[in-house]
């Protein structure tokens, strides 16, 4: 059994949904999303690098991180795949968030649940992200 590995879940906050990470090295980009999911009684945190996304699912212990592709320094496939190696990935999903053209097959086949492009309809967020929160 793996649960030693797992981080310890920690309660959900009173009053939402559930608590959900956004990476992005956007500040825009993270203001807007983390708006829309307060609106809709999600607790938020951000982080603008992989190194700040780690302290945070450490610290916050998320429900779901919605996670960009493309930042400077170490990109958001680093951040998928130490998440996998720490079998992080077993009982916290991510969401990819990208204006990249990638390969949605690969990204999954990396550990990513779903892959969203940049622009991307609200209504495809909320779907994509209660999906993979009622998990």
């Amino acid at each position: 059994m793996l649960s030693h590995l797992l981080p310890r879940s920690a309660p959900q906050p009173a009053g939402t949904l559930g608590r959900v990470l956004v990476v992005d090295d956007e500040h825009e980009i993270i203001e807007f999303i983390a708006d829309l999911l307060q609106e809709h009684s999600y607790a938020v945190s951000s982080a603008v690098s992989v190194a700040e996304a780690l302290k945070r699912i450490e610290q916050d212990q998320p429900n779901l991180v919605l996670l960009d592709l493309l930042m400077p320094l170490v990109n958001g496939q680093e951040l998928l795949r130490i998440m996998r190696e720490r079998n992080m990935l077993l009982r916290m999903p991510v969401i990819i968030i990208t204006a990249n053209r990638a390969d949605p097959a690969t990204l999954c086949a990396a550990g990513a649940s779903a892959v969203i492009e940049k622009p991307f309809q609200i209504q495809e967020l909320f779907k994509q992200i209660e999906r993979y929160i009622r998990r």
